[in-house]
């Protein structure tokens, strides 16, 4: 039986977010026997959930918007996609709920002011905008819940074993990729509280009227700030989930990035020099290049 506060240590230690690996490491460097490490790691699974991939959602959440190496490190014992595939779908559906909800609610207090009759029933019998709106969610939802997420993390698969030879399972690739979608739901509503902070503190020292290059340079400065981080955060990911080189997993994370751009440049080219030859026979079309 391992020492009481030996265990107390490991269960401290993966609640806090280390994964079994690097616990282990900690008590081999303070000089704990073999045995008395298994021990303890033992016996404190034995009385909770000592694999770091049962780490609890709100836990998950903080780590994986804050702290995404120690996130990573934390799940890399996750050996099957229940415990992810359950994270981002309870996000989706969180996310793609609250502007149906807002959106329901907008309409319903509108259509209240135009027929002071009209009640929630008549909305949701009678009006095919919300029907419209449930039917896009549930569009969204299936996509961002099944399609997309293993469509990338095949890619990064794929690329992982076939480029760089890299034999880990498809798990790791999944991880990698799922668990930061949360930070594509988080952004928009970031920008949000941006948009009306900025907005305040114009309207305080009447600058109003630079409102809208204010803007501008707000969602340029976040949008590429929050780019650069999720980037950071998934080929983090990759490299600890995976245990290759941080720049391997950037090229992998990168590279369909870099053909969606060129592709995006190509039409551009490709649409504006139609536009030009257009104006040769309508020279009032040169407006629109």
């Amino acid at each position: 039986m391992a020492r009481k506060e030996l265990v107390d240590y490991v269960k401290q230690s993966l609640d806090t977010g280390y994964n079994l690996d690097q616990v282990r490491q900690n008590l081999t460097q303070s000089g704990y026997s073999p045995k008395d490490i298994e021990e303890a790691l033992s016996e404190s699974q034995g009385t909770q959930s000592g694999s770091a991939g049962q780490i609890g959602f709100f836990k998950k959440t903080k780590l994986i918007l804050i702290k995404p190496k120690t996130f990573f490190e934390s799940v890399k014992d996750e050996s099957d996609l229940i415990h992810s595939f359950n994270f981002n779908s309870i996000w989706t559906l969180i996310f793609l709920l609250i502007p149906l909800i807002i959106f329901t609610i907008i309409y319903y207090n509108s259509s209240l002011k135009a027929n002071p009759s009209f009640s929630m029933i008549s909305l949701l019998v009678s009006s095919s905008s919300i029907f419209m709106a449930g039917v896009i969610y549930l569009i969204l939802m299936l996509y961002n819940i099944f399609f997309m997420p293993f469509k990338l993390a095949a890619y990064y698969f794929v690329a992982l074993k076939w480029v760089f030879k890299i034999k880990t399972p498809f798990t790791q690739s999944y991880k990698a990729f799922v668990y930061p979608i949360l930070q594509l739901y988080i952004f928009p509503f970031v920008i949000a509280i941006l948009f009306l902070i900025a907005g305040f503190v114009l309207g305080l020292l009447d600058l109003v009227d630079k409102a809208s290059i204010v803007i501008i340079i707000l969602y340029a400065v976040s949008g590429l700030a929050f780019f650069v981080y999720h980037i950071y955060t998934v080929t983090t990911g990759l490299s600890i989930l995976n245990d290759i080189p941080r720049w391997k997993a950037l090229i992998v994370v990168l590279f369909p990035l870099l053909l969606l751009a060129i592709l995006g440049l190509l039409i551009y080219l490709d649409v504006k020099s139609s536009i030009t030859a257009l104006t040769v026979g309508a020279p009032g079309l040169g407006s629109l290049i």
